[in-house]
């Protein structure tokens, strides 16, 4: 009798230890279950910076209308009644005006009511590509043989020009050059038969408008005619850039064009092409006890036609610049020797007075010029400075603008970011890149 109660408390206890190891086992499992999901809602909520929203505002005006817009926003943490955190503005649907709301703030100009739908942070708020819309007509002279005539093309719009690399309202405008393609022995020659020019838009990207020219042409010709289109921004501080531009081609829809008496409508994407027009070493460095920010123009390379040319004299203007408005703080010049190879010794160096706070506002334009020998040396306008009229006074002169570069925490290139970055990481530091001139 008493070997049988102990054989029965041996089972209990083997029992008993399975069923511990099991119990164990269990909360193993549901613990690394909890750290894994856990781990999944940190990376949603890191992954949830990135997400973009959708806002529909309904802005109330002051007779009691409605106007409703959607506004792609990037970096907003909604909450059930309002924004708890802003974010910049990317672009807006109907509106082209653009704005930031600042981080924490609560400010009300005008009753609107604002609603937030998530798009996900795996998709980004899609920002149309930049397009212009055309209508050709063509009007004939002559009803009966109905071959001569005029062609009437208008600009109707342009959505999603490009900006520039640093923060500054664009000016932009359209060149429209109609061209004639004839083929000869010699292969095929294109001839500029009409060229447009339309007025400046300043601060949009985009541009309604109505711009309307005519062209004599034939009704045989209208499949040898393309419309070549260049977008420009008339920039205060360099020469006028290339934004964007496109070619449509007549003549697949030149039977269309000739039949449609209300015109046809047209509508080409315009394409950025990179340029290379150079390359520049800056060196940047900041001292916090003195606050002063010294550049460093070490060398330059691929300049174009430099050694070609003889007494090549080259200079740098170096604007200080606000990082909202883009207004000119400071003005500096560096006059450089004659270079005699590529890549070019330029060795020049000048320094800005800055405080720390002022660091994260501002941004660095270095634009590189070669002199005209034919002007006047750019000393005899140093007096105006301090002139108000400065920067019209900067757009007269006719020396050859290479290109520029922008550095700063607000510019647009991951270069100019990254090089102005690691200069505040590690102050007294000289910190040395390369640069591609726009």
């Amino acid at each position: 009798m008493l070997h049988f109660t102990y054989r029965h408390i041996h089972e209990i206890e083997t029992i008993t230890i399975f069923v511990i190891i099991v119990a164990s086992f269990s909360i193993c499992c549901f613990t690394a279950y909890l750290m894994g999901l856990g781990l999944c809602c940190l990376m949603k909520r890191f992954r949830n910076k990135n997400t973009a929203y959708t806002l529909t505002v309904n802005f109330k005006n002051a007779i009691g209308g409605a106007e409703e817009d959607s506004i792609f926003f990037s970096e907003i943490l909604p909450s059930s009644d309002s924004l708890t955190r802003g974010g910049s503005l990317i672009s807006s649907r109907t509106n082209s005006t653009t704005s930031t709301l600042s981080e924490g703030s609560t400010k009300t100009w005008f009753p609107m009511t604002i609603k937030c739908k998530k798009i996900g942070w795996k998709q980004k708020a899609e920002i149309p590509p930049a397009s212009v819309y055309l209508s050709v007509k063509f009007v004939p002279l002559d009803e009966e043989t109905n071959q001569n005539g005029k062609l009437h093309i208008s600009v109707k719009k342009v959505v999603s020009l490009p900006t520039k690399d640093y923060p500054r309202y664009t000016e932009a405008y359209l060149i429209l050059e109609v061209i004639r393609a004839q083929r000869t022995i010699k292969g095929k020659t294109e001839n500029k038969v009409y060229e447009y020019r339309t007025r400046n838009f300043r601060n949009t990207r985009d541009i309604e408008m109505e711009e309307h020219f005519v062209v004599e042409a034939k009704k045989n010709d209208i499949k040898n005619l393309s419309i070549n289109i260049k977008a420009y921004d008339q920039d205060i501080y360099t020469k006028p850039s290339e934004l964007a531009s496109a070619v449509i081609s007549l003549s697949p829809k030149c039977k269309e064009i000739c039949v449609r008496r209300e015109g046809l409508e047209l509508m080409s994407h315009l394409k950025q092409v990179p340029k290379n027009v150079g390359n520049i070493l800056i060196g940047l460095s900041y001292l916090p006890t003195s606050q002063r920010l010294s550049v460093n123009i070490v060398r330059a390379a691929n300049l174009p036609n430099i050694q070609k040319e003889k007494n090549t004299n080259l200079y740098a203007q170096i604007f200080l610049l606000t990082g909202v408005t883009g207004r000119s703080l400071k003005r500096k010049k560096l006059d450089f020797t004659t270079p005699e190879n590529d890549p070019c010794e330029l060795n020049g160096n000048l320094s800005f007075d800055i405080t720390p706070n002022q660091l994260e506002n501002v941004t660095l334009l270095i634009i590189l010029y070669k002199k005209n020998p034919d002007e006047l040396p750019f000393q005899t306008i140093e007096s105006a400075r301090a002139s108000l009229d400065f920067e019209k006074t900067h757009k007269s002169t006719s020396d050859h603008c290479f290109g520029s570069v922008a550095i700063g925490k607000l510019v647009k290139s991951n270069k100019g970011k990254k090089h102005w970055r690691m200069m505040t990481m590690a102050p007294r530091r000289v910190v040395t890149i390369w640069h591609s001139l726009k």
